[in-house]
């Protein structure tokens, strides 16, 4: 897999992540434990990508 389709399919996942987090936390009884690993996955995505692009561009 290319760099490129690489950084792709990750963002992917963070925007997917990113919607089910919203989802979840817009219920009023939204599970807290469920919340803070979706954030921290998310978080971890973000750093991937950025880590992938500092390496490609530098």
């Amino acid at each position: 897999m290319s760099t490129e389709n690489h950084l792709h399919a990750l963002e992917q996942q963070r925007a997917e992540l990113k919607r089910k987090l919203h989802k979840e936390m817009s219920h009023p009884a939204a599970d807290e434990t469920l919340v803070r690993q979706m954030k921290f996955q998310k978080l971890a995505l973000k750093d991937r990508i950025e880590e992938i692009r500092r390496s490609a561009t530098g």
